[in-house]
């Protein structure tokens, strides 16, 4: 092994020294080029002469109504009163027992005079009540809820009608319309007399 190690050994160093210096020649440079002094401006090309004009545009009013045929036209004055839109509403409790839910939702329509909202998520019914587009309008229905004995009471964010006191007034409405037909039934007698 010593002998194999001294012999590669003798092979590196004649090795190395044995290489002939490189010799590098020089290259040609090149001739330098000559700077050039002659000022040139693009933008003497251009004809003076040649004058090129926007040109004039009229400007036609489109009425789009006209343009939708009357099959298809919606009365924007009647507003939607099923429409919803992002708000809160307090909701007073979650059960199962559905004799339970009917007799909070009343008393909370009786103490609140606010429109009550059953949800339900099988098997539990949610009653809420409100429609508040605004948080702290929430807020304040929720201090009234607490202070009508529905202590457990929250605030939840869910879809509200966009116009609550509309849908009011036709229920009250409908219910008069519905009263009036009931007294106008009790009220008539019998012809047995003629």
């Amino acid at each position: 092994m010593r002998k194999f190690s001294l012999c590669l050994f003798i092979v590196l160093v004649v090795s190395c020294a044995a290489q002939e210096p490189v010799v590098i020649e020089e290259e040609e440079k090149p001739e330098e080029i000559e700077s050039v002094t002659e000022l040139f401006e693009p933008l003497s090309l251009l004809k003076n002469d040649v004058v090129v004009e926007p040109p004039e545009f009229e400007v036609k009013k489109i009425d789009y109504e006209s343009l939708i045929p009357v099959e298809l036209k919606i009365d924007t004055s009647q507003k939607s009163l099923d429409e919803l839109v992002w708000g809160w509403r307090v909701q007073i409790g979650i059960y199962i027992d559905l004799d339970y839910v009917i007799e909070i939702s009343d008393k909370a329509g009786r103490l609140l005079d606010e429109r009550v909202y059953l949800d339900f998520d099988a098997p539990f019914h949610k009653v809420r009540v409100g429609d508040c587009f605004l948080r702290k309008d929430a807020n304040e229905l929720l201090e009234k809820v607490r202070r009508a004995g529905f202590y457990d009471a929250f605030i939840m964010p869910t879809m509200v009608y966009k116009y609550p006191e509309l849908r009011r007034q036709r229920e009250e409405e409908r219910r008069r319309v519905e009263s009036d037909s009931v007294n106008v039934e009790i009220n008539q007698e019998p012809d047995s007399e003629r």
